[in-house]
């Protein structure tokens, strides 16, 4: 299982280097699972089409985003990091 979970995690650094894009739509998801995950149980309890609802569309509000930061000049150094830098800590 260990050595499963390097190589996927090897894959995923491999699909990532030097992809603006990729690496700002990751970063862009952590926030909307964070805000999943914040939301209290007796308030989410029976919610769950709305939730899936809610993150289907956050993250693909990410994907959009980071189309668009791929094409900015100013922006795409800013996210376009090297296979070391995104496997280091």
């Amino acid at each position: 299982m260990i050595i499963l979970s390097a190589v996927l995690g090897l894959v995923i650094v491999n699909v990532m280097k030097h992809s603006p894009w990729a690496t700002s739509t990751v970063l862009a998801t952590i926030p909307a699972a964070l805000d999943r995950r914040s939301v209290p149980a007796p308030v989410a309890a029976g919610r769950v089409l709305e939730g899936s609802l809610l993150g289907v569309t956050l993250v693909l509000l990410a994907l959009l985003a980071g189309g668009w930061v791929d094409h900015q000049p100013l922006l795409r150094p800013l996210f376009d990091y090297s296979a070391i830098a995104l496997a280091g800590s």
